[in-house]
């Protein structure tokens, strides 16, 4: 593919400065700060302001961390089309989504590399990683382009073993190859550990630090013409970002299925909050310190009655955390007991089970015991 037919770093910014200021209700543009040359690192807001900011989840897409990866080009804008239109409307409504064009200015310029190949570089610190800690994404997506051969794929990256991670990231990177198979390009889905060699560092980053739901992406330069590379990878973010959309059986809310800290499917830690905002909060505040919260451990001592059992062992929790346990079957449920005594719990169902919840603020290290009467 010729070079020439993807965009310099002007045409880009330019485009991104039409669509916000033809848009001005629901795209603001600005500038994250300066590259180690003195070129501007520009970010681009797109959401409903009449929906109140604490009712949205946040979901990051950066784009060109890599300044040879031609494909990430046209990827940033592409999608910015995407929100502005009709088609946009839901998510706009219910998220704020922040598109990063070009992460790397200096490299788009060079079309060179230009980054360092063991973490993020001092502009990603100053520019990218500043934007995720003010926003503690729900969701982000690293995307990277190959120069060769013909494939496409979806890297579940930076993920770990905590809670249901590994089956909720599978699952949802499934649903954007078939979203991006149903327009005719054909993605894999690759996994990489924490350790592993990919250059997803900023995934690393805020998976780690916030609990972000983080994927990699790897369009094509190579077999691809600009406008394929853009259709590609924007049908697979659109089925992202429709999973913010989505109330997943497990939640008892809308919103990204990354509330799940530790635990399992069956009895678990979650976020808490009465809206994403709180929620984030919580999540962020909780993953942070996970190292003080024991496994919750659970025991069925007869058909009426389960039993969870955890430990916290740091400071107060303002925010809080919810404990929950799922039991079989659609029920009333006839008592819930904290530490021996009665509390309101909250309860919800998918199509097997009901959810029990009761969220807990802790003011220090406490043992926990959560007993359900059925």
């Amino acid at each position: 593919m010729n070079h020439s037919d993807f965009p310099s770093l002007d045409e880009i910014y330019r485009e991104a400065e039409r669509l916000a200021d033809g848009n001005p209700d629901i795209v603001r543009m600005e500038s994250l700060g300066v590259s180690a040359e003195g070129r501007d690192v520009k970010a681009v807001y797109v959401t409903d302001s009449s929906v109140p900011a604490s009712e949205k989840e946040v979901a990051i897409v950066v784009c060109g961390r890599h300044g040879n990866e031609l494909g990430t080009r046209v990827v940033g804008n592409a999608l910015l089309r995407w929100l502005a239109s009709a088609e946009g409307q839901e998510t706009r409504r219910r998220q704020l989504v922040i598109v990063v064009p070009v992460a790397n200015p200096d490299g788009c310029v060079r079309e060179e590399f230009f980054a360092p190949g063991d973490g993020l570089s001092e502009t990603e610190h100053n520019t990218i990683a500043e934007l995720a800690w003010a926003y503690q994404p729900d969701a982000v997506v690293d995307v990277h382009s190959l120069g060769q051969g013909d494939t496409e794929a979806i890297i579940t990256a930076n993920t770990s073993a905590a809670g249901e991670d590994v089956f909720i990231h599978r699952q949802i990177a499934a649903t954007m190859a078939a979203a991006a198979a149903r327009e005719g390009y054909p993605f894999v889905v690759h996994a990489v550990g924490l350790s592993g060699g990919y250059n997803n560092f900023f995934c690393g980053m805020c998976y780690e630090e916030f609990h972000s739901l983080a994927f990699g992406m790897e369009v094509n330069h190579c077999s691809l013409k600009p406008e394929e590379a853009a259709e590609s990878a924007v049908a697979a973010i659109r089925s992202l970002l429709g999973a913010g959309n989505t109330r997943w059986a497990w939640e008892p809310a809308s919103g990204y299925p990354n509330r799940t800290l530790l635990g399992d499917s069956l009895t678990s830690i979650r976020a808490a909050g009465g809206d994403a905002a709180q929620r984030r909060d919580s999540r962020s505040t909780i993953w942070q310190s996970r190292a003080s919260f024991a496994v919750p451990a659970r025991e069925a001592r007869d058909s009426q009655t389960v039993r969870v059992v955890t430990e916290y062992s740091g400071g107060a929790v303002p925010c809080g955390f919810s404990l929950c346990c799922r039991v079989r079957g659609s029920l009333v449920i006839e008592k819930v007991r904290l530490n021996g005594g009665d509390v309101d719990a909250h309860t919800y169902s998918d199509d097997c089970s009901t959810y029990v919840c009761v969220d807990i603020h802790p003011s220090g290290s406490e043992e926990y015991e959560l007993r359900v009467e059925l």
